[in-house]
């Protein structure tokens, strides 16, 4: 038997800390493995997610619906399939090209890494001109919460510049 830290409390989905005492039983974990299910209930639908469009929101920012919007970024396939991976950025940031945007805002380290760092290979690769700079959600949600660019949210890290971004926010700081 193994030592267990925290649960996923099915009654309000929060991660609730129990004592060292207790030691997880697996036959009875895998026997119980459907109760899972019952404890997303009431979360978004895959198909038509809603909860990143309204953190967004909450931000001040103005979430844009677009055709690829749940369309993966590739990046479980990179490591197998270089065109596949590009082939789906591709989609996503041709389709993103006709909209007005500022920029790309993504919950998921992957998927950041993808659409940042690979815009500048895809763009000599296939002739393209994508620019888009893309952010982490924590780090919209740090500019809305008036942290530094730079020594608070790492935005100089970022692949793509933010100064316009920052500019158009009413940062006056370049990075």
């Amino acid at each position: 038997m193994s030592k267990h830290n925290f649960v996923l409390s099915s009654s309000d989905h929060s991660v609730a800390a129990i004592s060292e005492s207790h030691y997880c039983n697996m036959p009875r974990f895998i026997e119980n493995l459907h109760n899972f299910e019952s404890a997303f209930e009431g979360w978004d639908d895959p198909d038509n997610t809603k909860t990143v469009h309204q953190l967004i929101s909450a931000t001040g920012a103005f979430p844009v619906q677009y055709e690829t919007l749940n369309l993966c970024c590739g990046g479980k396939s990179f490591p197998v399939s270089r065109e596949v991976a590009f082939y789906l950025v591709q989609k996503k940031l041709d389709n993103l090209m006709s909209k007005e945007i500022d920029c790309m805002v993504v919950q998921c380290q992957t998927c950041y890494l993808m659409y940042s760092d690979q815009q500048k290979v895809i763009n000599e690769q296939f002739n393209k001109q994508y620019n888009i700079p893309v952010l982490l959600y924590p780090q919209l949600l740090g500019m809305a919460l008036g942290g530094d660019p730079k020594n608070d949210l790492g935005l100089d890290l970022n692949a793509i510049s933010l100064n316009n971004l920052l500019a158009k926010a009413g940062i006056n700081r370049k990075i």
